[in-house]
């Protein structure tokens, strides 16, 4: 049946063997189209895999089906104690729903989705770099910018967030001294990494302020699970 079909997938999908997860989130939904555990996996299975276009079908029916559906449709957490709880259990789900309509170009919903994210999770690196991506996407590079540097700042060196930062100055040369700011500042072994660095660019004229606090302690996120169900 499709706990069954379901669960397997987890299996497989615990050893990261994603391609055999996906078949499996698949007859299960197909065995019950109103399996929320199955829409779940699948669409963590479609992110794992860049099946982006089954990823969106996942996402709009795994939302639908959601009790906390019109919570997870606003970027403000419920004041409601026992939903905001309920949705910090759904951290990979929020996390997935948002990629998977960026990767649709659906910005609104998934800034939408990244924003409630950031605010359950304050200091998370999905939800600064899924924003900072949305803003580059919609041409907001002085936002893409701030956020890009806030990931920085926090966890130090990441190439993607690099090559943002690197296409943001090609971009809009207007906030290379910026971005060279950004980078002099947060960007750790950045004598290391050739490339990265535009010659010859006068500093920002003016001291470029983000408003972060200092970090606090933080652990490296690993890659999004999927979620585990009973």
């Amino acid at each position: 049946d499709e706990a069954r079909a379901n669960n397997i997938g987890v299996s497989y999908a615990a050893n990261g063997r994603y391609e055999e997860a996906l078949r499996c989130f698949q007859l299960a939904v197909s065995l019950n189209k109103d399996y929320l555990p199955g829409y779940k996996n699948l669409l963590a299975a479609c992110v794992e895999t860049e099946g982006w276009e089954e990823a969106l079908e996942a996402a709009l029916k795994a939302e639908e089906l959601h009790p906390l559906a019109v919570e997870i449709r606003r970027q403000t957490p419920p004041e409601d104690e026992g939903k905001q709880k309920a949705l910090r259990h759904e951290r990979d789900f929020i996390a997935n729903l948002a990629k998977a309509y960026l990767e649709n170009g659906k910005l609104g919903k998934a800034e939408r989705r990244y924003m409630l994210y950031l605010r359950l999770f304050p200091r998370d690196l999905r939800g600064f770099n899924g924003l900072a991506e949305v803003a580059f996407r919609q041409e907001d590079y002085e936002k893409a910018l701030r956020l890009s540097a806030q990931s920085l700042k926090l966890y130090g060196d990441q190439p993607e967030v690099l090559g943002r930062l690197t296409t943001v100055q090609e971009k809009a040369p207007e906030l290379a001294g910026k971005v060279q700011w950004v980078l002099a500042n947060y960007l750790e072994q950045k004598d290391k990494r050739l490339g990265l660095q535009v010659a010859e660019l006068p500093p920002a004229p003016h001291p470029f302020e983000l408003p972060i606090r200092d970090p606090e302690p933080v652990v490296e996120l690993p890659k999004a699970p999927v979620p585990q169900v009973e």
